[in-house]
């Protein structure tokens, strides 16, 4: 087997994880492969945790200097730019045969240099329109589930079934730590987790999209919750001082086996909400996205297709209670478990098919559509 060298870029925590164990079977080959990521929130942590090799593709300065919309999107100019020079700069040292990731800077170093990127996506076009039009154009391939609306750009696609998240929540790969339950002191399915994000992303602050758990909601539920069991606030802008006491700082490394446990995921992250499900986890999300009148067709496909999870518009304050109480009923987790197996058993197994895929490059481009029932099911 002839030895190669791949570059993944990520930005975000759950783009890692889809590369990990995609990464660690090349290395496990003897290819070699180094992750450029930024230095912000735990993606450090994540990659130290599992011992790859890491680069820095941005400054964090501009993270601290630039806020607000305007900030989000000046700041999102400079890291382009800086981004591109890095990256540049290793591939010309290095002899690089892929790059891989959702950082635009691979498609712009790609083109320029005549290598072969990959750029992933779960998001339809419509939502990260600024981001397809400076990263599409250039990329070798667009790595999209079939659902997922990628516009002009479709002729690019390597399509498969499922969602991004496959890759790390496949049974095949994730394996649930029950010694996270005796780490926070609790017991399976007698908890429940209220996870809530800033929505600071470039997408979220140019739609005005605002958190949609609000504290009168969260007023009404917490104590119905707080009789199931413990309620674990994890909330990414820090702690919430009226309810200080359900607000717990979470170790990134076991939020998946925490999700894998838990009761209910109540939340405003689209990702999470997806996750839970693929983790036979009841999952309700609410922010207003849902009320923006645009699909996300990877989450309703699990939704829809699958019935992992329901979104429900911030002002349908009732009906939103109500679903908790439901979703957390006697033997709803059970029912959720057996449709998560059969999302498996019907979708790809998207890191064994990117393996696959990238290994025998180029002449795998011509056979993917026909090689995806090879990487169906558990």
């Amino acid at each position: 087997m002839v030895k190669k060298h791949y570059v993944f870029a990520v930005n975000h925590p759950s783009q890692f994880h889809m590369f990990k164990n995609l990464a660690r079977k090349l290395l496990d080959d003897g290819h070699h492969c180094i992750f450029f990521i930024q230095k912000r929130g735990i993606i450090e942590d994540l990659v130290k945790g599992y011992g790859f090799e890491y680069r820095f593709s941005v400054s964090p300065v501009w993270r601290e200097k630039l806020k607000g919309r305007l900030g989000i999107f000046l700041r999102g100019i400079a890291h382009l730019f800086q981004s591109d020079f890095r990256i540049l700069q290793y591939c010309l040292a290095n002899h690089v045969n892929i790059m891989m990731g959702t950082d635009i800077a691979i498609t712009h170093v790609g083109f320029l240099l005549r290598k072969v990127s990959l750029v992933f996506t779960d998001d339809d076009w419509y939502f990260t329109k600024d981001y397809c039009k400076l990263a599409f154009p250039f990329a070798t391939h667009i790595v999209a589930a079939k659902v997922v609306d990628l516009g002009k750009w479709d002729h690019k696609r390597i399509g498969y079934d499922g969602n991004q998240k496959t890759a790390y929540l496949h049974p095949k790969y994730f394996r649930p730590d029950s010694k996270v339950l005796d780490k926070y002191g609790l017991s399976e399915e007698q908890f429940v987790i209220i996870r809530l994000v800033t929505f600071g992303a470039l997408h979220d602050s140019v739609n005005q999209v605002q958190t949609g758990l609000r504290e009168d909601v969260l007023k009404e539920i917490i104590p119905y919750l707080n009789g199931i069991g413990k309620v674990m606030i994890n909330a990414e802008q820090g702690e919430y001082p009226e309810f200080s006491q359900f607000c717990m700082k979470l170790d990134p490394n076991d939020m998946h086996s925490l999700l894998y446990y838990a009761r209910l995921l109540l939340t405003d992250s689209q990702s999470m909400h997806v996750e839970a499900g693929l983790l036979g986890t009841p999952s309700i999300r609410t922010n207003n996205w849902i009320d923006s009148g645009l699909n996300f067709n990877y989450i309703d496909y699990i939704e829809d297709e699958y019935g992992l999870g329901v979104s429900i518009s911030p002002k349908k304050r009732d009906e939103l209670i109500q679903t908790v109480k439901e979703f957390t009923a006697d033997g709803m987790k059970q029912q959720w478990v057996a449709k998560r197996d059969r999302f498996f058993r019907e979708n790809t197994n998207l890191t064994d098919f990117l393996y696959w895929f990238v290994t025998e490059y180029p002449d795998s481009i011509s056979n993917s559509s026909k090689a995806i029932g090879r990487f169906t099911g558990l």
